[in-house]
């Protein structure tokens, strides 16, 4: 008695292994390349299957395909901005630039001395004087002397020579001036 209730046992589990293998091939078939899938309803019942391999279906049921993927959809909202990245090479450098121009004032480390460039004029201030160039005129005011180590001056317009000193032998003789 044993050997007969194991046959029937030993028979379904071979149809059920037969049935998924057919199973498997139908929706492996249905998964290919194809964009669409091909199946079939029985008619009188309703029943769904898969079309054969040539995508047709047993005489007189119905053959029915959908799309694997639908149509696309409308585009998304754009996502929020992405981190900074990093820092990129440095360019090559670009052209010279036309010449400048300066307006203002340099001063010395110590403060004492300037150098003052406007479009009026210019003007060097230390201690004791300052020397100022204005179109047309050149005005120095100073507590000192004014001292020009040149061989020659020459002084145009209202100059008077107070005193003169020779000196001797090859010494350059030094004048004063009121003008």
């Amino acid at each position: 008695m044993r050997e007969v209730v194991r046959r029937p046992i030993v028979t379904f589990s071979l149809g059920l292994l037969a049935a998924g293998a057919l199973f498997a091939g139908g929706v492996a078939y249905g998964a290919g390349a194809d964009t669409k899938i091909d199946a079939c309803t029985q008619k009188g019942s309703g029943t769904l299957y898969l079309a054969n391999a040539k995508g047709a279906c047993r005489p007189g049921d119905e053959k029915i395909a959908w799309g694997m993927q639908g149509p696309p959809g409308p585009a998304g909202a754009p996502g929020p901005a992405g981190a900074a990245g990093p820092q990129g090479p440095s360019g090559p450098a670009g052209p010279p630039g036309a010449a400048g121009t300066f307006s203002g004032t340099f001063k010395s480390p110590n403060g004492q001395y300037s150098l003052t460039v406007l479009d009026t004029g210019i003007e060097i201030k230390g201690p004791g004087g300052k020397l100022k160039v204005n179109p047309g005129n050149l005005t120095l005011d100073g507590t000192g002397g004014l001292i020009f180590n040149s061989p020659m001056l020459s002084m145009n317009g209202g100059c008077t020579k107070l005193m003169k000193q020779n000196g001797s032998g090859s010494t350059p003789s030094a004048s004063v001036f009121t003008c």
